[in-house]
């Protein structure tokens, strides 16, 4: 008895769970203006195309607004220099925080500096100026009542037999970068999406299979179409949202609806030899970017893109 009423209480918790994950609000609301700051990894822009559309089709009844704010090369002396003009002008509900690795100026790792005079103070200096900056960035953002959200960098990729002269060691930096970004996520209470983390695991998996390879791109710096399809992800996973396009689930000996989430399920009607219904979804699937396989390294289909119809207790057919 005490094992049943135990597995009772488990299938509860389980169903309750799974009923908050389904019914979790996404993080951006009607009306919002969402600007991603940055350099070129920001700017090139197909990270937020892939949110937006995402939204687009999830939440089609919501207006919201995704703005690019990176620009090619930026440092983030610079990024701070343009905050009031280039971002805050614009009126941005939420601030998403993309810095690079240009502050680390990866000419200073190439092999012909390794025995250079001081070169390890110098590499320790940009990357101590990343870091300030970034805190700075993040309380002018604050004080002005942005809403913000951090994002580690992508990584460098320092693995590959790549044709681009490698510059052995930028990816340390940015791995403590991306160490600095979840102290200051505590710090400000601010939401994080762990990009270099989830880019360096794929890319081991990879180049294990061809070291020729790259999630990165051959001059191992700027994300791959893949590799910007894999940061849109990290981010719809790591914040609240729907992760399902709709389910429904019919009891077809009952002829009664037993669960519809994010749908309509009206006219059902059933006999010994049918069952007809008709169902109304409240959001579109997500359309498959060209030249991305949305299930190369996880499960985007059946985790951010279900949409299912189960009819349960139906007579055996003939097929």
């Amino acid at each position: 008895m005490k094992k049943l009423y135990l597995r009772s209480i488990i299938i509860l918790i389980v169903c309750c769970y799974a009923t908050i994950a389904i019914c979790q609000q996404p993080i951006f609301k009607d009306g919002d203006r969402i600007m991603f700051i940055g350099s070129s990894i920001a700017m090139r822009g197909s990270n937020f195309h892939y949110i937006n559309l995402f939204y687009a089709t999830r939440y089609p009844d919501r207006r919201i607004t995704f703005l690019n704010g990176g620009i090619s090369g930026d440092i983030t002396n610079e990024i701070i220099e343009r905050l009031e003009e280039d971002v805050l002008s614009k009126n941005p509900a939420w601030v998403v925080i993309m810095l690079e690795e240009n502050d680390l100026q990866p000419g200073l790792y190439y092999k012909s500096r390794q025995g250079e005079p001081g070169i390890a103070e110098k590499r320790q200096k940009c990357l101590e100026n990343w870091c300030k900056n970034a805190d700075s960035i993040v309380r002018i953002l604050k004080n002005a009542n942005v809403k913000i959200i951090l994002e580690t960098p992508t990584i460098y990729d320092q693995t590959g037999n790549l044709p681009a002269e490698n510059a052995y060691g930028v990816n340390d930096s940015l791995q403590k970068c991306a160490a600095y970004l979840r102290q200051l996520s505590k710090k400000y209470n601010l939401p994080l999406i762990d990009c270099w983390t989830i880019l360096k695991e794929i890319n081991k998996i990879v180049q294990e299979k061809d070291p020729a390879n790259s999630i990165i791109g051959k001059d191992r710096v700027h994300v791959s179409r893949m590799g910007y399809f894999v940061m849109a992800c990290q981010f719809l996973k790591t914040l609240p949202g729907n992760p399902i396009v709709s389910n429904a689930v019919i009891d077809g000996k009952g002829d009664k609806l037993i669960r519809q989430v994010n749908c309509s399920v009206t006219g059902l009607e059933s006999s010994s030899t049918k069952l007809s219904f008709n169902h109304k979804s409240e959001a579109l699937p997500f359309p498959t970017p060209e030249g991305v396989n949305v299930d190369s390294f996880f499960s985007f289909s059946n985790k951010l893109n279900s949409e299912t119809i189960r009819v349960k207790r139906l007579k055996k057919g003939i097929f």
